[in-house]
């Protein structure tokens, strides 16, 4: 995600999006990997994925750059999650 919408909620739109559509489909868990030790593990955490694995030096990239991998999970709920209220 560019860093400019970092901090908007556009995460955890999509990511509810995501998981009402697949809740349609009969799913129960989100799935997930990323580069170790970046924003995006940050991100995924903080909207409540849970790690389930690490590959250490699973990512290479441009020759002898390596990274871990990180496999996540999330459980979707039953119901779709109550719309925010914006009332003061």
């Amino acid at each position: 995600m560019a860093s400019s919408s970092r901090g908007t909620g556009l995460a955890r739109r999509i990511l509810d999006a995501a998981s009402q559509y697949v809740r349609g489909w009969g799913c129960s868990i989100l799935e997930i990997g990323c580069r170790g030790g970046t924003h995006a593990e940050d991100a995924y955490v903080g909207l409540g994925f849970r790690v389930w694995g690490r590959l250490p030096d699973g990512f290479h990239d441009h020759g002898d750059v390596r990274y871990d991998e990180v496999r996540l999970w999330l459980p979707i709920p039953d119901e779709p999650p109550a719309p925010e209220s914006n009332s003061a």
